[in-house]
């Protein structure tokens, strides 16, 4: 194995040691954290956090708002669940915000927010098809916009998704020599 190159960035603490990665003829040092995707994974991971407690049912759909607590998984494929006691919908999405804000700090754990995000996004997506089914139902008959019963969690929860994703995408990037 070659020597390692010289230090790119200049002379470094005396508790920074570099390791050095060798990717087919380039050799980069890995272990300094790309602040950028540190703050795009955790910013996306609280935003889908927060979009647990709000509104993912408006009252113009069912009645009343429901939050991501109140809705159970089985919506997600089934436009009549048989209880709304069943298991939320929030526990995916959770798990995919703590896999993705636990990814955020830990440099070579990015793939957790590529998990945690398309866990939050595949439930946001589905959610929203799911309520575009109910509104196509005839034997509901619901009337309006297929969108006119989605509150703004999922929104929020399938942006922060995508920015969590775009944070995991930009720490693949291997650093830049001045």
């Amino acid at each position: 194995m070659p020597p390692p190159p010289p230090q790119p960035y200049g002379p470094q603490p005396a508790f920074y040691t570099p390791q050095y990665a060798q990717v087919g003829s380039r050799s980069f040092i890995r272990g300094r954290p790309n602040i950028a995707s540190v703050v795009l994974i955790a910013a996306g991971a609280i935003a889908i956090g927060v979009s647990i407690f709000l509104e993912w049912f408006s009252a113009g759909l069912f009645g009343r708002s429901y939050d991501a607590d109140q809705i159970p998984l089985e919506f997600l494929w089934d436009n009549t669940p048989t209880s709304l006691n069943a298991f939320p919908l929030r526990w995916p999405i959770m798990l995919g915000a703590i896999v993705m804000f636990g990814s955020a700090f830990n440099s070579r754990a990015k793939a957790g927010a590529f998990v945690g995000g398309i866990v939050a996004l595949a439930c946001s997506v589905l959610f929203l098809n799911a309520v575009r089914r109910v509104h196509a139902d005839a034997t509901l008959d619901v009337g309006g916009s297929a969108l006119a019963g989605v509150g703004i969690g999922p929104w929020v929860c399938g942006i922060g998704a995508l920015v969590g994703v775009f944070g995991a995408i930009v720490s693949l990037r291997p650093p830049t020599s001045p």
